[in-house]
């Protein structure tokens, strides 16, 4: 495969819309701009609020394989990366390689995996962001920018790239939770053949950074830790570029 052909798609985290990639694809083709980038909804989120499906992973992965055509590489954060997984699972010959940000195959914390995380505080988060999408979505945009001016500014144009789709329903948002906390990947990663990277955030608060490295050991993949926090392609996006940059080449070099 021609490297001026290579089609990359982008998916989302929970509870925002492809609008959140807006400043980082831009970077992106301003250094490879031949790139063929698709950056898809999850079913319930953005230009896809009206889609069904946002309440199972299966079903979320489905959707977005509908929606590409051809083989591509795959970039997925957090539950977008579970969903990129999934997908990869469930019809490999449409994803090349896959480079999964902040992510992990288990969300929630169990006795065999304390890596996972407790989801009281994302059920609370859900009801805010219903009652007050647009001022919940500026706080948690901000807490992942952190002190950094300019990270600040990317979070801003973030959030109203991301507010000018529509806003997930409090259904939507609860069904993802749903989602998060019944997700279990790990017994079926070893399945996958293709070349993966694995993007940690060494400040993450939303994931334990520890389960990215959890993940690229099962995945048998390349890791990249990053002194960041849950967002690492919106604060330190000229690392995650060169990282998917790599990525790309090599997928270009193996076809």
């Amino acid at each position: 495969m021609a490297s001026n052909k290579t089609k990359i798609i982008f998916i989302h985290g929970w509870a925002l819309n492809g609008g959140v990639w807006a400043d980082f694809v831009g970077q992106l083709l301003a250094l490879r701009p031949s790139l063929d980038v698709q950056c898809i909804d999850l079913p319930g989120y953005g230009y896809s609020v009206s889609a069904q499906g946002a309440d199972s992973i299966d079903a979320m992965a489905q959707y977005c394989l509908d929606e590409v055509i051809a083989p591509a590489i795959w970039v997925g954060w957090s539950l977008g990366g579970m969903v990129a997984m999934k997908a990869a699972l469930l019809e490999p010959s449409k994803v090349l390689a896959m480079q999964l940000i902040s992510s992990s195959p288990k969300f929630v914390a169990s006795d065999d995996w304390p890596e996972g995380v407790d989801l009281a505080t994302f059920e609370l988060f859900s009801h805010r962001l219903a009652n007050d999408y647009r001022r919940t979505l500026t706080m948690f945009l901000l807490m992942q920018a952190g002190n950094s001016t300019g990270a600040r500014a990317l979070a801003r144009a973030a959030h109203e790239s991301i507010c000018q789709r529509p806003n997930p329903s409090l259904e939507t948002l609860s069904a993802g939770i749903r989602c998060l906390a019944e997700t279990d990947l790990r017994s079926d990663l070893f399945k996958l053949k293709m070349p993966i990277h694995v993007i940690s955030g060494l400040r993450d608060r939303v994931s334990k950074p520890v389960s990215s490295v959890r993940l690229a050991a099962i995945l048998k993949a390349d890791l990249a830790e990053i002194n960041s926090g849950h967002a690492p392609f919106m604060t330190d996006a000229d690392a995650v570029i060169a990282n998917l940059v790599q990525l790309i080449k090599r997928v270009s070099d193996e076809h």
